[in-house]
C-alpha cells in the first residue's frame, strides 16, 4: 500500500478549485431561486412552523380586545344588530372613564336604527331619531376609531366602503378617524403581513385600522410621512410588513363585552385592564364570520391548526407596531455569508467521503440549518432555511455527479490499462477493487500483492488496508475450523496465514516495456511491506504492520504485541505492532 508521490498536492489544489466551483454555482442557485420565489410555498411552511412550535411569545402590553362573545349574543337575541347603539356606546364611554388610549369599534356600520326605521316607517316622531343619540355622542367625544372597507366589484372597480353618514359626521375628524379592515394575504390565502396603509395618493380614509389604533394611540398625527414608534421608523405607506404575532389565537386578553356594560363601575380589576390601552370592540361569537387564516391556521402533527378572528388580527398588528416587534429578513450580507459557511462545508464533506455518507452528512445540515432557523426566528429574524437546504441538495448532486464520471473515467483507463495483460473478465473483477477499494497487484506463488490509495486515491488508505487485513484473517480462522472439523481424521498441517502491512511513498503506473507491460507499484515500501509478511512466522503473529500504518490509521486498530525488528535489505530497524482486531467505528 501506498500514495503516488507528488500526486496529493496537486489533487488537492485540484479539488479546492472544484469546491470552489461548485459552491460558487449552488450559492448562485440559491440566491436566485429565493429572488424569484421559487422556494416560497416551503418557506412559508417552515414560518408557519416556527410559529406553532414557539407558542405564546410575548405578553400582549398595549391592546385588550372587548369580544362581543357568544353570551352577549344570547343575553340580546332578541334584539337585532342594528339596534344594538346603546349598548355600544354604554361600552365606549365605560372604556373612556377607564382610560382607554382609544377605543376601535369593528363593526362596519351600513345602516343605523334611525333610517331602518324611517325606511319602514314603524316609528313616526322624535323616537325614530334618538335612537342613536348616545352612540353619536360618544364617536362626537374622541378617540373612538370606526371601520371602513374596500371592495373591488367584478370589473375590478374599486369601492370605498364607509360607515354610514350619520356616524361619520359625529367622527370629529371625519374619514380620518375611519380606518380600512382590509387585510393581506400570501398566495395561500393566510394573513402574515400588513400595510400601513392601502392609499398613497392622499384620498382617505387610507390607513389601515390596526394602523391608525396605534398612531392615534401615541399621539401621533395619522398624516405625518413616517412614524416613530416604539424606536423604529415605520414609513406611512403601502409598503408590507411582517406581523409579529405574540402567540397562537387566544393569546391577546379578552375582556366581555357583557361585562363591561353590566359593570355598575369602573373599579373592577376586569375594566381597570383597560387603562393606557388600545381597545378593539368586535363581534367574536358563533356564527361569526370574520375569521382567518394566520400561520396557525397550518396543522402539524400534535399541532392542531386554529383560525384567529379578525379583531385578535388587528391587535397583532397593534402590538407589532407599538412594541418594534418586526419579523424581518437577515441583512443580506449576513445571510449570503451563512449560506456560503453551510454550502462549504457541505461541498467539503462531499468531495472527501463516500456518497453515502455524503448523503447523511446533507440531511444532518439540513437539519442544522432547521434548527439555526428556528433560533433566529425567536429573536425576530428570517432565514431562508429552503434556500439553504436547496443549495445544500445542489451542492451534492453537483460533487455526485463530477464523482460519478471521475470514476467512470478512471474504468476507462482502467479498461484500457489491463485489457492489454488479462482477459475481460478479469478487468471487471479488478475494477470491483475488492470491498475495501484495494488493487490486486499480483499473485507471487501463494502470496497476494495489494495496494491501496492508488490508482484511485484515499486520504484513509491505511484504515482500509487495516480492515481488509482483518477482514481476511477473520476468513483465515473460519476455513482453518471447516478444515479441521471437515478433515479430523487426516493429519493436515494447520492452515495458516500471514499478512505484512507498511505505508510510505511508491511508484504506480505501467512498468516495463512496449511489448511486456505490467501496472504495479515498486519502491522501498513495496519491498518492507514483502518483508514484514516474512516476520509474521519468526514473530509468530497473523497481521504485522509498522508503526507508520498504526499511526496512518488514527486508532483504528487494535494491537498485540510490539518490537522493533531488522529485515533484510534495510540496515534501520522497524518498529512493528501485532494486529489483533479493529476498534469499534
Amino acid at each position: 500500500m501506498g500514495k503516488p508521490t507528488g500526486r496529493r498536492p496537486q489533487r488537492r489544489v485540484k479539488q479546492a478549485i472544484i469546491g470552489f466551483l461548485i459552491v460558487l454555482l449552488a450559492s448562485l442557485f440559491t440566491e436566485v431561486a429565493t429572488r424569484a420565489g421559487w422556494l416560497s410555498v416551503l418557506e412559508l411552511i417552515y414560518y408557519d412552523l416556527w410559529h406553532l412550535l414557539a407558542g405564546p411569545r410575548d405578553e400582549p402590553r398595549h391592546v385588550v380586545i372587548v369580544s362581543v362573545d357568544t353570551q352577549a349574543f344570547l343575553d340580546h337575541r332578541d334584539e337585532p344588530l342594528v339596534f344594538w347603539g346603546p349598548y355600544f356606546a354604554q361600552a365606549i364611554e365605560k372604556a373612556r372613564r377607564a382610560e382607554a388610549r382609544i377605543i376601535g369599534l369593528d363593526y362596519l356600520f351600513s345602516v343605523s336604527a334611525e333610517s331602518w326605521l324611517s325606511k319602514i316607517a314603524l316609528v313616526r316622531g322624535d323616537q325614530g331619531r334618538t335612537h342613536d343619540i348616545p352612540l353619536r355622542a360618544q364617536l362626537a367625544s374622541g378617540r373612538v376609531v370606526l371601520i371602513g372597507d374596500v371592495a373591488t366589484d367584478d370589473q375590478g372597480n374599486v369601492h370605498l366602503v364607509l360607515p354610514i353618514e350619520d356616524y361619520l359626521f359625529a367622527l370629529p375628524g371625519g374619514l380620518a378617524d375611519v380606518g380600512l379592515g382590509n387585510f393581506l394575504t400570501d398566495a395561500d390565502g393566510a394573513v402574515r403581513r400588513f400595510a400601513p396603509a392601502l392609499f398613497e395618493d392622499g384620498r382617505l380614509p387610507s390607513l389601515t385600522f390596526a394602523t391608525l389604533l396605534a398612531v392615534r394611540g401615541t399621539g401621533i398625527s395619522p398624516a405625518s410621512a413616517s412614524w416613530s414608534l416604539a424606536g423604529r421608523e415605520v414609513a406611512n405607506g403601502a409598503l408590507p410588513q411582517a406581523i409579529g404575532f405574540v402567540g397562537p389565537p387566544g393569546a391577546v386578553p379578552r375582556l366581555p363585552f357583557s361585562r363591561l356594560i353590566s359593570s355598575p363601575s369602573n373599579e373592577s380589576s376586569d375594566i381597570k385592564r383597560l387603562k393606557d390601552k388600545v381597545v378593539i370592540i368586535a363581534a367574536e361569537h358563533m356564527g361569526n364570520q370574520d375569521i382567518h387564516l394566520t400561520p396557525y391556521a397550518r396543522g402539524f402533527m400534535a399541532f392542531e391548526g386554529r383560525m384567529m378572528s379578525g379583531a385578535e388580527v388587528h391587535a397583532n398588528i397593534v402590538e407589532t407596531l407599538l412594541t418594534g416587534r418586526f419579523p424581518r429578513p437577515l441583512p443580506p450580507s449576513v445571510r449570503l455569508l451563512s449560506f456560503a459557511v453551510l454550502l462549504t462545508a457541505a461541498t467539503a464533506l462531499f468531495l472527501n467521503v463516500s456518497p453515502w455518507h455524503g448523503l447523511g452528512a446533507g440531511v444532518i445540515l439540513s437539519l442544522a440549518s432547521t434548527l439555526l432557523g428556528f433560533l433566529l426566528f425567536l429573536g425576530n429574524w428570517v432565514l431562508p432555511v429552503a434556500g439553504m437546504q436547496a443549495g445544500v441538495a445542489v451542492s451534492y448532486m453537483i460533487t455526485l455527479g463530477i464523482r460519478l464520471t471521475g470514476e467512470e473515467r478512471e474504468r476507462v483507463l482502467l479498461r484500457e490499462m489491463f485489457g492489454k495483460y488479462v482477459s475481460d473478465e478479469v478487468v471487471e473483477k479488478l475494477l470491483a477493487l475488492v470491498e475495501q477499494g484495494g488493487t490486486v497487484d499480483k499473485f507471487i506463488g501463494d502470496a497476494v500483492m495489494a495496494f491501496f490509495g492508488a490508482p484511485a486515491p484515499y486520504e484513509d488508505h491505511a484504515a482500509r488496508a487495516l480492515r481488509a487485513a482483518v477482514a481476511v484473517a477473520e476468513m483465515a480462522r473460519e476455513f482453518r475450523a471447516w478444515v479441521k472439523e471437515r478433515f479430523a481424521s487426516m493429519d493436515l498441517p494447520e492452515f495458516r496465514i500471514g499478512i505484512g502491512l507498511h505505508t510510505g511513498e511508491v511508484v504506480v503506473g505501467s512498468i516495463g516495456s512496449p511489448k511486456r507491460l505490467h501496472f504495479t507499484a515498486i519502491g522501498d515500501t513495496v519491498n518492507a511491506a514483502s518483508r514484514l509478511e516474512g516476520l509474521t512466522k519468526d514473530l509468530g503473529w497473523t497481521i504485522v504492520a509498522s508503526a507508520e500504518v498504526i499511526k496512518a490509521a488514527d486508532g483504528v486498530a487494535l494491537t498485540g504485541g510490539h518490537k522493533t525488528a531488522t529485515v533484510k535489505g534495510r540496515e534501520a530497524e522497524i518498529e512493528v505492532f501485532e494486529v489483533t482486531g479493529l476498534k469499534t467505528e
